[in-house]
């Protein structure tokens, strides 16, 4: 008797089609990077302990901005800035504090992850598409914010002037 052949769930798409010989195999899908923040959903992403703000990748959580008397490096938060870095910022109800490198430091440079949107969705047979967020020039406004599944819209305001 043959087995039932497996169902991918809601995370994961099909892979591989099953056969008369094999089972379906399925693979997670893809994870768009997402800024998260208080007002996030929990079961959309959550951030790390200290961490006001961060941005969900498929395999980390990165921190943009700490909380509770904490100094932002690297996308961690630090209780205190290690050596060869000084804190910088009261921060307002102790919030966006830095750890900044002191003259003469040698350090590398942190690359933050991308934000993206989901382009395409995904289906039982394919993953999702992700693409990266646009970012307006200096002299264009912001228009319209990304959302999960929207780019951000920029743009020239125009005025009407009527005579």
């Amino acid at each position: 008797q043959c087995a039932p052949v497996r169902q991918c769930t809601q995370y994961e798409c099909e892979w591989m089609a099953p056969t008369w010989s094999s089972n379906r195999l399925c693979r997670p899908l893809t994870r768009c990077v997402t800024e998260c923040d208080a007002n996030s959903a929990p079961e959309d992403c959550s951030c790390p302990q200290d961490c006001l703000a961060c941005r969900e990748t498929q395999t980390e959580r990165v921190c943009t901005r700490c909380q509770n008397g904490r100094y932002l490096l690297n996308g961690v938060c630090l209780a205190t800035c290690p050596p060869g870095f000084m804190g910088v910022g009261d921060g307002a109800g102790m919030l966006d504090r830095v750890c900044e490198a002191q003259p003469n430091t040698t350090t590398t440079s942190f690359v933050w992850p991308t934000l993206q949107y989901e382009q395409l969705p995904a289906t039982p047979t394919s993953d999702r598409a992700c693409a990266n967020v646009s970012v307006c020039q200096s002299w264009e406004p912001e228009l319209q914010g990304p959302t999960a599944t929207t780019d951000r819209r920029c743009g020239t305001t125009t005025t009407t002037t009527t005579t």
